[in-house]
């Protein structure tokens, strides 16, 4: 009006009213004033706008102005038509804005608009909604709330009508409201609306003009990072109202390759990239026709909209491969709709490198799988066109077969380990109808291009390791199929499964090696034994006996003369044999291998305890003491000195006789002698036969006991010659070749000496002087059995003495020959202190002895000598017999010391650091060896004396004041058995022996004390000097109830020790008690005071580390029996003090 271009003519009464701006009329308004429309969402100016005929949406927009953030492709116009019906419209506002649509608003329309601020879109189905709410709060006709009528169709594109009652008293236009989180709308109300959801910008309603297409929502702002472009889902209904479901690829329409026109009511899905790593969208295969899904071992599982001509490697990626993504295997499946599913195997690698494709298809599954997979079970039946390789190969698992495949190839591809069995793999091959084809290979041929073959869909081939090969023979009865391969390339011949068998099971590998069934790998060649590698081998035509035996595959310990093969014969019978893997390895023998040939392997110097000789004839054995002995291989007939060499001599084989077993046919034997010498010098030779026993002997047997029966061919050599015993008699042997002047001991009569010759007719004896043999001026030719017999110079064998001399002797022997006279007798090329002599008796026992401590101990300590015995003077070595004084105990720093001419007792417990805190120098034990040795020669003599007499029968008293009260009682009448106190005392003697040659010394408390001490003495070498700590304890022993050791306290008496031990027994002479102080030194009351002034030794004090001894009574006995007496306290006494000794020692 203020424009001028409308105008009316006012009348009475008239009331102008205006209003704001963004006023809405209320329900009584619009109902009076009816020619207005309303405008709400994102517009600059919402409200109600006066409505005039022909006003059109375009102008109504332009005056409400459209905000920036107003929804571009839906909005609704809801336009009331009378008698409860509603016309619903929708419209994009970008098409209007741009001039592309518009329509001619009517009197009471309603414009609805949306923002895109959080669009979401909640799509509801028709009659579901339980309420909708319109602008002013008011419930929505057609909505659940209000019954729904018929449908007004109406000329206009875009537009519908519903009939329904309102509940108020004007029905207000409904229009759908706009919620928190986006648009509403009622797809029962708004027909012509597309909608739009999943991973995309905008998701919500679009308005279906007649110009929208797929190409207007699939815009490269709406894309977003994860949106899958190669897949999204749209569902429209066709003509009969039934749903059609059809997918597409974003990416096709952005690249202007794909659109098409929307219809009312389509709905569009985007789905959402698989993040790497992540899960991918399951696609509904029963709905969606049109999808092939990635899935497996992929760097994003995915679904892909199938186009027209799509191929495999478009979905089949570089960025899709992982690591350890399988690129010889992957699957296809194609789902059919009547059930009947195609199952395609391909290699992802040739698809990624161009070699291979294939088209895609509706509903196509595409599997990828990781290294080393593995079909199994139902899957390997369903994916038949594969092939699969285990064992030590780098990538083992299934590969997709194609036609023509070789083995080679699928060998290339799994790439072989350094540890692979390289002489036998396995090809188990399913025929069909529970048959099967079994094949073996050698994987070495294979690789340098030797072999091969065409493989077939679904072979398993099965390599080895060499680690710890082990190989397990099962029976031939435990096969289910067997096929044949005829080497002469005929075909396998097929052996029926017997019928209760339905799989053939393909051979497995053990812990330890190579586990195979003979029954249905037949063309395998068997190895073991000693050799690197223990298993099959697969029977191919080069296999020879050369490729088995070869350098690398022998041990250290690999016997190289002997090896057994055993065979199976064309009759089914086995035939056995021998080979030296010697000969094979240098070139001079080599034979073709056949199907199940087994060869055995055995270690060096190989011998069973049987001998199988009829299974293995061609093989001689040499045993006894020989450097090799064992079996040996033997094809053909040898002479002797081709089969035994030098290095078949040991030091101590005897090198003049050995003994041949030899069998004969009907089982009989044969034995025979040869001389190793003569055999090695070519005196000897002869025929060596198959399935021969040689023997080689010891060196030394005197032939004692020679069996003349059964080895007739021998000389016997006897008496005084270095090496008699037994010498095998060749051809034309004589006696000087047995004898040389180094054979002639000293003692041997050069003479004479006899033959003694047995024949068949007489017994001879044949007389000849051995020095005219050596010097050849006799010549003797011996016969078998001679007994050669040599005789001595004297009666008994002298004694030598040899090395570290002036003049090496031989000295007749004497009774009572001592050491020391031999040593007298010659003169020593070092001085006795670097030297020891020892002497090898003729039992074979060797002595060694220390000319200084021997000679310093002579007087006391002699060596006798036996006939024979040779007595060899040695250096000392530099650490050997050094002479030392050994310093232990309680000292700061117990040691080994060097012993030097004039030490003392206080040099060497100064040089040990000194006296510690808790050592008791009273009872300081000095261990002298040569006292040692003279205490226990003195204890040896006095047992000896009591033997002798109680071997005598010893006159003793029988006075009847001796009584006998036990076992061990006094010596008092004839009734005492003195071999009982002989060998009690014989005992005490090995249990006390450490004690032996302490020397009783008087110790001070201090070093310094002890150097100007008499105590201070020089010291010898082998001294041990022993300081123990202060003793808790005194010991009583002897005739006291209890022997014991007592607890020491101060002031502790004799009396005291002995009450404490039980007191006195009845055969106590306490007279004669006795004290061994702790320092060695003996204390009593003989000669002390006289008659009633005597000391009583009960009263005595006792130190620490004291023993009390107690003697048995003595009765009057004979001057004879009263030195047995003394003999035996005497000994007691040596006793008791090596007790001390002992105990102090801590032994």
């Amino acid at each position: 009006m203020l424009s001028g271009s409308y105008d009316i003519e006012l009348g009475p009464r008239d009331v102008i009213r205006l209003v704001k701006v963004g006023y809405v009329a209320s329900s009584n308004d619009v109902e009076r004033f009816r020619d207005v429309v309303s405008i709400e969402g994102p517009v600059e100016f919402v409200g109600s706008y006066a409505w005039r005929e022909g006003m059109s949406l375009r102008s109504l927009v332009s005056l409400a102005k459209i905000k920036l953030e107003a929804n571009g492709v839906y909005a609704e116009v809801v336009r009331p038509l009378g008698g409860g019906k509603y016309e619903y419209v929708t419209f994009a506002p970008r098409e209007v804005v741009r001039g592309e649509y518009d329509i001619v608003l009517k009197a009471m329309d309603k414009v609805r608009l949306y923002s895109t601020v959080v669009a979401q879109v909640a799509t509801t189905k028709q009659g579901v909604t339980a309420e909708a709410v319109g602008l002013a709060g008011e419930v929505v006709p057609g909505s659940a709330a209000g019954e729904q009528g018929g449908k007004a169709q109406e000329a206009t594109s875009g537009t519908s009508s519903v009939a329904g009652s309102g509940t108020g008293e004007v029905p207000v236009a409904p229009s759908v409201g706009q919620g928190t989180s986006g648009i509403s709308p009622d797809l029962g109300l708004f027909l012509e609306v597309v909608t739009v959801t999943g991973t995309i910008r905008y998701q919500g309603p679009y308005a279906r003009t007649p110009s929208l297409k797929l190409s207007s929502i699939v815009s490269a702002e709406q894309i977003l990072e994860e949106t899958n472009l190669e897949y999204a889902e749209l569902t429209r209904l066709r003509v009969d109202g039934t749903p059609e479901y059809e997918t597409f690829a974003p990416k096709e329409v952005l690249e202007g390759k794909y659109d098409l026109s929307l219809r009312a009511k389509d709905s569009i899905r985007f789905l959402k990239k698989t993040s790497f790593g992540g899960i991918g969208e399951e696609p509904n295969f029963e709905k969606f026709k049109g999808v092939v899904q990635l899935t497996g071992e992929v760097a994003r599982p995915e679904v892909y909209a199938l186009r027209p001509g799509m191929k495999l490697s478009e979905v089949l990626t570089k960025e899709q491969v992982l690591l350890d993504t399988n690129l010889n295997y992957g699957e296809l499946t194609r789902l059919r709709e009547d059930g009947k599913h195609e199952y395609v195997t391909f290699r992802p690698g040739e698809v990624l490198s161009g070699s291979y494709d294939i088209e895609l298809g509706p509903r196509d599954v595409i599997r990828l799988v990781k290294v080393g997979y593995r079909a199994s079970g139902e899957e390997a039946e369903r994916y038949r066109e594969a092939v699969s390789i285990e064992g030590p190969v780098e990538f083992v698992g299934s590969y997709a077969w194609r036609e023509g495949m070789s083995l080679r190839s699928l060998v290339s591809l799994a790439k072989i380990k350094l540890e692979a069995n390289g002489v036998y793999a396995e090809v188990v091959r399913p025929l069909g109808g529970g048959k099967y084809e079994y094949v073996t290979f050698a994987p070495r041929e294979v690789v340098r291009g030797e072999y091969d073959i065409v493989l077939k869909a679904m072979d398993k081939v099965m390599l080895y390791t060499t680690v710890a090969p082990k190989v397990a023979h099962t029976a031939q009865s435990a096969m289910e199929v067997q096929i044949i391969e005829a080497p002469t390339g005929e075909g396998p011949a097929i052996v029926p499964a017997p019928a209760q068998t339905t799989i053939a099971p393909s051979p497995s590998a053990g812990e330890s090696g190579i586990e195979t069934d003979t029954g249905l790998f037949l063309e395998v060649v068997y190895v073991s034994g000693k050799i690197r590698y223990e298993g099959p081998y697969a029977r191919t035509p080069k296999l020879m006996l050369s490729s088995v035996v070869t350098p690398d595959q022998i041990l250290q310990n690999t016997n190289l003369d002997y090896a057994e093969l055993t065979r199976r014969k064309a009759d089914g019978s086995w035939e056995y044999t021998t080979f030296s893997p010697r000969k094979v390895l240098n070139g001079s023998y080599d034979l073709p291998l056949r199907g199940m040939d087994s060869i055995r392997f055995v270690p060096a110097k190989y011998l069973p305890e049987k001998i199988d000789f009829d299974k293995f004839s061609n093989a001689i054995a040499i045993v006894g003491i020989a450097n090799f002995p064992g079996l040996y291989s033997f094809s053909e007939p040898k002479m002797i000195s081709q089969v035994i060499g030098p290095e078949q001599l040991l030091s101590t084989t005897d090198i003049y006789y050995g003994e041949i077993e030899r069998w004969k046919e009907g089982g009989r034997r044969e034995y025979l002698t040869f001389n190793p010498i003569a055999v090695l010098q070519g005196h000897q030779d002869f025929q060596i036969l198959q399935r021969d026993i040689i023997r080689f002997v010891a060196a030394g047997d005197t032939g004692e006991n020679h069996d003349f029966s059964k080895y007739p061919d021998t000389v016997l050599f006897k008496g005084s010659i270095r090496y008699p015993g037994r010498y095998a008699w060749y051809e034309g042997m004589k006696l000087s070749d047995i004898v040389h002047e180094q054979d002639l001991l000293i003692d041997t009569e050069t003479s004479y000496a006899e033959i003694h010759r047995h024949t068949e007719t007489k017994d001879t004896i044949i007389n000849f002087a051995p020095d005219k043999v050596v010097t050849k001026k006799t010549e003797i030719a011996l016969s078998p059995r001679d007994n050669v017999i040599f005789y001595p110079k004297y009666y008994q064998k002298p004694v030598s003495i040899a090395g570290e001399v002036a003049n090496p002797k031989i000295i007749p022997y004497y009774d009572q020959m001592e050491l020391s006279s031999i040593l007298r007798s010659v003169t020593l090329t070092r001085a006795y202190s670097d030297l020891k002599a020892e002497i090898k008796r003729i039992t074979g026992e060797t002595t060694a002895v220390y000319l200084e401590s021997y000679l310093k101990e002579q007087p006391t300590s002699k060596i006798i000598l036996s006939p024979g015995d040779s007595i060899t003077i040695r250096a000392l070595l530099p650490d050997e017999h050094l002479p030392v004084v050994i310093v232990r105990g309680e000292v700061s720093q117990p040691q080994t010391l060097p012993f030097v001419e004039g030490m003392k007792l206080a040099d060497a417990l100064s040089a040990a650091g000194g006296y510690e805190a808790t050592a008791y120098p009273k009872g300081l034990v000095l261990i002298r060896k040569s006292v040692a040795t003279a205490q226990q020669t003195q204890v040896d003599r006095l047992i000896a004396q009591l033997e002798a007499a109680t071997a005598a029968g010893t006159a003793l008293p029988t006075t009847t004041e001796s009584t006998q009260t036990s076992a061990s009682a006094v010596i008092a009448n004839m009734q005492i058995d003195l071999a009982v106190q002989k060998a009690k005392l014989g005992n005490l003697k090995q249990l006390y022996k450490e004690g032996f040659g302490r020397i009783s010394l008087d110790i001070p408390d201090s070093l310094e004390k002890l150097s100007t001490s008499p105590a201070n003495i020089r010291l010898e070498r082998d001294d041990l000097i022993y300081i123990p700590k202060v003793p808790t304890y005194v010991l009583v022993s002897g005739e006291v109830s209890s022997q014991n050791v007592v607890l020491y306290r101060d002031g502790m008496r004799v009396r005291d020790a002995i009450t404490e031990s039980g007191w006195l027994s009845n055969e106590a002479d306490l007279a004669k008690a006795y004290i061994i102080r702790a320092s060695g030194k003996l204390d009593s009351t003989e000669g002390k005071g006289f008659l009633f002034f005597k000391p009583n030794i009960l009263n005595y004090k006792l130190e620490p580390g004291d023993t009390v001894y107690v003697p048995m009574k003595s009765a009057k006995v004979s001057v004879a029996w009263a030195y047995v007496r003394d003999s035996f306290v005497l000994v007691s006494s040596i006793l008791t003090s090596a007790l001390t000794a002992k105990t102090l020692l801590g032994l």
